[in-house]
């Protein structure tokens, strides 16, 4: 999660995200800590998706192999509360099912269009920071 958590960070302060960071950071954490504790398992892949539209909406699609969702917790709760977090610092937060391949879970956070968020920004490079 830890590697998930530092690339969105990256991605969006490099793409100039002007939403919350780090409640998107958090989102993320919560819905790849969904992922790995309920579908994680050898020879299984996780994908995580981050994209911002032109409206400046983030997308945050976390993709795993297993149809359905884990059980939910209640505010009280010492886990499963993952998906309460995620949908309180959401606009819209929905799942679907990928024929044959499990289900993707996906979050909305809102972002506004500004100019810096318009000029074009190189691209963050795959190699590790010396």
């Amino acid at each position: 999660m830890g590697k998930a958590r530092a690339r969105t960070r990256l991605l969006l302060t490099v793409w100039r995200w002007s939403g919350d960071v780090e409640d998107a950071v958090l989102v993320v954490s919560e819905l790849v800590t969904n992922a790995v504790r309920h579908a994680a398992r050898p020879g299984r892949v996780l994908v995580l998706r981050l994209a911002v539209l032109e409206n400046g909406t983030l997308l945050v699609d976390v993709s795993d192999p297993v149809p359905g969702l884990g059980p939910t917790g209640t505010a009280t709760s010492e886990c499963g509360r993952g998906l309460s977090i995620v949908r309180a610092l959401c606009t819209r937060v929905e799942w679907f099912l990928r024929p044959h391949t499990g289900k993707t879970v996906r979050a909305q956070m809102p972002g506004q269009v500004t100019a810096a968020s318009q000029e074009p920004v190189p691209q963050p490079s795959a190699a590790p920071p010396k």
